[in-house]
Parts: structure tokens; sequence; C-alpha cells
């Protein structure tokens, strides 16, 4: 052991930039200072780190992906509604590049039901009139729209709900 390692000391205004582990709880006692925790989980044998906003995007997508209508149908069904999701997440400022978006919830969310896929999401755009307005048309549109477009702004519109509860 060396002899810093035996009389270690304490200094203030350092700038730390890496990483650190912490085994146990830890607790913010100074309301006043930023405090910036990460959830790490585990996918297919690998370990992602997810930053507190990327957790409450997970959370919502996964409530999002088992909810159910008054009638208790899955409300998210079809691939096609990526396409909402994606559109939604441009919010948060997840990747506008549809290959990259699609890779990006393979990483967040695994393996899902009905799977994240680029083709899906890319030919919806052009494929449905009114898809590619902005999500403020879309809310108008709830209750009017029909076929995929209502699909798209039912889930949607749904998953901006989950996101503004948690």
């Amino acid at each position: 052991m060396t002899e810093k390692e035996k009389n270690p000391t304490t200094t203030t205004g350092v700038t730390f930039n890496g990483t650190v582990t912490f085994q146990g709880p830890m607790f913010d006692i100074h309301d006043n200072q930023h405090v910036e925790t990460h959830v790490y989980y585990a996918q297919g044998g690998t370990a992602h780190l997810v930053t507190p906003s990327e957790q409450r995007v997970k959370d919502a997508l996964e409530k999002l992906l088992a909810a159910t209508d008054k009638d208790g149908k899955r409300v998210f069904t079809q691939q096609y509604q990526w396409f909402a999701v994606w559109k939604v997440l441009q919010e948060y400022q997840y990747p506008k590049n549809f290959q990259t978006f699609a890779d990006t919830m393979q990483t967040l969310l695994g393996t899902t039901d009905p799977p994240c896929k680029y083709d899906s999401i890319r030919k919806i755009g052009n494929n449905v009139p009114g898809a590619a307005t902005n999500l403020a048309s879309w809310k108008a549109l709830r209750g009017r729209a029909d076929g995929q477009l209502k699909h798209l702004v039912e889930a949607a519109l749904k998953l901006q709900e989950l996101l503004a509860q948690g």
C-alpha cells in the first residue's frame, strides 16, 4: 500500500470525468446539487447504460406495448405503429434515421411484439395519407381518423400520455 493510499486527502474544486461504480445504495443529501444516476440492464448478455430519461422512455414503451383499449384489445399490434413511436420520440432527441432508431429500440427493449423494423417505419410515412403531418395535427385527428392512420394516432397519443405520467 502506497503512502497516498494509507493517508487519503480530500480535494475540493476538482472536476472528474470518468466512470464511478457504487456498491450499495446512494443517497443525495444535497438538495441544491444536480445528481445524475444511471441504471444498467442486461440485454442479450451485454450491459447498456440507461439514463433516467431513457428509463422513463423504456417504461412508457413497455406500458404502450401492453396497453389495451376499453374492449380489452391491445392498442399496439402492428409493426407500422413504430412510426408513431418514432414521431413522438423525436421530441426526446431520438435518432431521425429509421435504421438507427430501430437499432436503438432493439437495444433499449430487446425483442418486442410487434417487432420494431426499419422497413415498417420507413414505408409508412409515404403510404398513409396524413402520417407525415406533425403531432399537433394528429391530436386533432383523434376520433376522426380511420384505418392505419387511426392506429398511428392512437399509439402516438397513448405514448405521449404515458411519457407525461412518468
